[in-house]
């Protein structure tokens, strides 16, 4: 499994009972791109999103 970078993580949150991972709305741009990033490598790996916020498509 790919390992999502620590400063992704620091900007990341869990939501609860779901369990599904989000990035910070007050995460600054510089995160934000490094997330879409890292999002749209991750599912070209593997064809499944860790990020349900952030839309691949549109970013």
């Amino acid at each position: 499994m790919q390992e999502i970078p620590k400063r992704l993580l620091e900007w990341s949150e869990l939501i609860p009972p779901i369990g599904e991972r989000v990035l910070k709305e007050s995460a600054p741009e510089e995160i934000k791109k490094e997330a879409v990033d890292f999002e749209r490598a991750f599912y070209k790996k593997t064809s499944r999103r860790m990020f349900t916020n952030i839309d691949i498509e549109t970013a």
